[in-house]
């Protein structure tokens, strides 16, 4: 019974309530015809949107809340926890179809597509060591986070510039995963370092849980958005793109 209030078991289900009831209908209700106004896509949003206030509501009257809210109100906290989520969301984004961009649009090899798919992962997994090692040592924090931030914004621009055909088109998509890696290894260390210097000794393993918790929220969300691109804009702008050569049954 003890564990079962300390594990706030209400306010995790609560949580997944709010992020399953919300974000998978953005990506069912697309697709070449779209369902938007079937009750099957209404009702999860409906009741997604009415468990936040419940699950705010709950958090602030918990014993052992999942979420401290005293805590959010510290700006190392939130912005940590800010960045983290923000920066898995653009990861998942650019990430999640990234194989089947490389197959089709960059006509790469299944092997290929997949030593590229899997740069990002292998590379954030190295330099997150380094930086580890380097936020230890240095307690300089503030402009770890902004030279990722600034890396993050420069991948980004190189997904942009290369996003699509042959030829360095391809070395640019190579190195923007990279950069993406190296900027994830030293924004996960610094950020996580960042909010528990500012927190106190009870609570640093339950903000260290929510840190974690907002990085795989971040990825939920992105997984949403680019799923919801998927199903809904590209079916269309395919069959637009298509017609043009006069073959839109294809």
């Amino acid at each position: 019974k003890a564990l079962f209030w300390q594990l706030d078991v209400v306010g995790m289900i609560l949580m997944i309530a709010v992020l399953a009831l919300i974000l998978v209908p953005l990506t069912l209700a697309g697709g070449s015809s779209t369902t938007w106004h079937q009750g099957h896509i209404i009702a999860p949003l409906v009741v997604g949107i009415l468990c936040i206030p419940a699950f705010v509501f709950w958090e602030a009257k918990a014993k052992h809340p999942m979420v401290p809210l005293h805590l959010l109100k510290d700006r190392m906290v939130w912005g940590a926890l800010g960045v983290i989520t923000a920066m898995n969301c653009a990861a998942a984004v650019q990430g999640d179809f990234l194989y089947t961009v490389l197959v089709i649009s960059f006509n790469q090899t299944v092997l290929s597509a997949t030593r590229i798919t899997n740069l990002y992962s292998f590379t954030a997994c190295l330099t997150g060591l380094f930086f580890g090692a380097v936020v230890y040592k240095l307690r300089r924090l503030k402009w770890i986070i902004v030279c990722g931030s600034g890396l993050h914004l420069v991948a980004f621009g190189l997904l942009i510039q290369y996003r699509g055909g042959g030829g360095s088109n391809y070395s640019g998509m190579v190195g923007a995963q990279v950069l993406l890696g190296i900027s994830c290894g030293m924004f996960t260390y610094a950020a996580l370092a960042s909010i528990q210097a500012a927190t106190r000794h009870e609570h640093l393993a339950v903000i260290t849980g929510v840190y974690f918790a907002c990085f795989n929220v971040g990825g939920a969300i992105g997984n949403a958005i680019s799923g919801a691109i998927w199903t809904q804009l590209l079916p269309g702008q395919l069959q637009q793109d298509v017609a043009q050569f006069g073959n839109e049954t294809l």
